[in-house]
């Protein structure tokens, strides 16, 4: 069972550089036996340090497995169906953002006035309820939080069907793109088997 300390751990992992996904696996009575990490980039060993070290914060006795992501993989998850970022600009002079977002062929457009942070998440959820996906949460906070000498992107969205709040991060290039990624990020469970809405 996912505790709010396991997605604060899944949170920091996922913030390290190159990492594509956190998987937790558990043990007889509900206690964190083994965090995988899937890892892409040049410096491996300095992810397995910094994931070792922020694992042994949260779950000492843990073990710690990283798989190293070959093009093949990498190949595969693009080519699956989910939903892909197009484009995202954000107008300084308005303070609007546009996100464009693509799902099974089809492109959704998403607008807000809110500037790169705010405005990133918000038109990220505009555009996947264009794009004719329920999504069934609102925008609650926005933060940029310094982490290890980055600035990631930390996104929460409270349910509007009284089920837990969901948080996302991302660091990428630019508040905005962190932004919508990490709305994403929030998402991704709840967008892997997506609902279309009625």
């Amino acid at each position: 069972m996912t505790t709010r300390t396991d997605e604060d751990l899944e949170l920091e992992l996922r913030s390290l550089p190159g990492v594509l996904s956190v998987s937790i696996t558990y043990g007889a009575h509900d206690e964190v036996e083994v965090v995988t990490l899937l890892v892409i980039g040049s410096d491996f060993e300095s992810t397995r340090s910094e994931a070792h070290l922020i694992l042994s914060l949260y779950y000492a006795d843990a073990a710690l497995v990283i798989e190293e992501a070959n093009d093949a993989l990498i190949q595969m998850s693009r080519d699956h169906s989910r939903v892909a970022i197009v484009d995202a600009q954000f107008e300084h002079a308005t303070g609007a953002v546009r996100v464009q977002l693509q799902y099974n062929g089809r492109t959704g457009i998403g607008h807000s006035g809110s500037g790169p942070l705010i405005g990133g998440a918000d038109a990220t959820l505009a555009a996947l309820r264009e794009l004719g996906l329920e999504v069934p949460f609102s925008l609650l906070s926005v933060n940029s939080v310094s982490l290890m000498n980055r600035w990631p992107v930390i996104v929460t969205l409270r349910s509007t069907r009284n089920e837990s709040d969901r948080m996302g991060i991302a660091l990428a290039e630019g508040e905005l793109l962190s932004s919508v990624k990490s709305t994403l990020n929030a998402l991704n469970r709840f967008l892997a088997t997506p609902v279309r809405a009625s």
